[in-house]
C-alpha cells in the first residue's frame, strides 16, 4: 500500500474512517458499526445450527441504511421460512461473493456486476430481480454537482472521480465503458480517483464538492430525488450508461435445494401477501420477479471487452 494521502482525508473527513492509496488508486473505507463481520462464532453458530439460514448484504447504501431498508424483509423471510436468519453486513460486493463461493452464505443481495462474474465462475445462481416503479432494469447516472461547469463526459478528464465499488455495474464499470466508447485512456482520464462503497455516500461527496463527479445506481438516485433528498437535489446528470438488468438476488450453489424453493417462492409472491406488499412499499420496490438472464448480457459483454477481471 502506498503513503497515507494527509490531504484526501480531509476532503472526505465527514465520509471516511481511513485512507489510503495503490498505485494511482485511491480507496475511501467506510466502517460503521453497523457493518457486521461473519466472526468465528458467527461460523460456529452456524455450523452448529443446521437450520439457520445466512444472508449477505452489501452495503450499497451506507450501512445505516442497509440495516433500515431489509430488516423487515429478513425478518418477513425468517417468518415464512419458519427458520432462524442469520444476517451478514459486509462493505464490499467482493465479500459477498466470496461467501458465497465458499458456501458460507446461502443467500446474497448483491450487485449486477457480481452477479455476472459468479455467474460465469458456477458459484452462485440469480432467482430474483426487484421491480421499482415498472421496471427490472437499472443503468449508471454520471452526475456532477449542479452548480459546477462539467456538461460532459469530455470535461470531466484531470478532475477527481468518485467510483462505488470495484465490483459495481452502475458504480464503475459502465464509466470505465463510457470513457472507452470515447476513445480516451481509462488509467489517465482523471487526476485522482477514489472508492467511496455506498451510493449515497457517492451523492454526497459530489454535492458537497468532495470530488468532482461519480457514478451511481439509477435506480438509487431517483428514488433519492422522489424522497427529496438535499443531497440528491444539489446533483446533475450528465450522462448515462446502458440499460442491464437490477442488482439481483441470488443462492450459492451449494445451498439446499429445498431451501433454494422455498426461497424463490416467498421471494416471487411477496406483493401479493398484504404483509410482504407493506414491506416492499416501505423500501419502494414494486416486486421481485424471476431474473431474466439475458438482461444481465450487456454486462458480461462490455467484462469481456475491457477485460478488467
Amino acid at each position: 500500500m502506498g503513503k497515507i494521502l494527509s490531504s484526501v482525508m480531509m476532503l472526505f473527513i465527514f465520509l471516511l474512517a481511513g485512507c489510503s492509496n495503490e498505485r494511482d488508486l485511491d480507496f475511501i473505507t467506510i466502517k460503521s458499526e453497523d457493518v457486521s463481520e461473519m466472526s468465528q462464532e458467527d461460523i460456529q453458530i452456524r455450523d452448529n445450527h443446521e437450520d439457520i439460514v445466512n444472508i449477505a448484504f452489501a452495503s450499497v447504501v451506507s450501512p445505516k441504511e442497509t440495516k433500515s431498508k431489509y430488516e423487515l424483509l429478513v425478518d418477513y423471510i425468517e417468518e415464512e421460512l419458519e427458520r432462524p436468519v442469520n444476517v451478514i453486513r459486509k462493505q464490499t460486493y467482493d465479500e459477498v461473493n466470496q461467501l458465497l463461493k465458499n458456501g458460507e452464505v446461502d443467500i446474497g443481495f448483491i450487485c449486477s456486476l457480481s452477479y455476472v462474474l459468479g455467474r460465469e465462475e458456477g458459484f452462485l445462481e440469480g432467482v430474483a430481480t426487484p421491480v421499482v416503479n415498472g421496471e427490472d432494469m437499472y443503468r449508471s447516472y454520471l452526475i456532477v454537482n449542479k452548480n459546477s461547469d462539467l456538461y460532459e463526459l469530455e470535461d470531466l478528464q484531470g478532475t477527481r472521480f468518485a467510483y462505488m465499488d470495484p465490483y459495481s455495474y452502475s458504480g464503475r464499470l459502465a464509466m470505465l465503458d463510457l470513457i472507452e466508447q470515447k476513445g480516451f485512456n481509462r488509467e489517465t482520464f482523471f487526476k485522482e480517483t477514489f472508492y467511496t462503497y455506498s451510493h449515497d455516500y457517492s451523492v454526497n461527496a459530489v454535492a458537497k464538492g468532495a470530488v468532482d463527479a461519480a457514478s451511481v445506481d439509477s435506480i438509487l438516485f431517483d428514488l433519492l430525488i422522489e424522497n427529496d433528498n438535499d443531497y440528491a437535489n444539489e446533483i446533475r446528470i450528465i450522462d448515462k450508461g446502458s440499460y442491464a438488468g437490477a442488482p439481483p438476488v441470488v443462492v450459492s450453489s451449494q445451498i439446499d435445494p429445498e431451501l433454494k424453493g422455498q426461497f424463490i417462492n416467498i421471494m416471487l409472491t411477496l406483493h401479493e401477501n398484504p404483509e410482504g406488499k407493506d414491506i416492499l412499499d416501505q423500501v419502494q420496490i414494486d416486486s421481485y420477479t424471476g431474473l431474466k438472464p439475458s438482461h444481465y448480457d450487456p454486462i458480461a459483454d462490455i467484462v469481456e471487452k475491457i477485460g478488467d477481471f
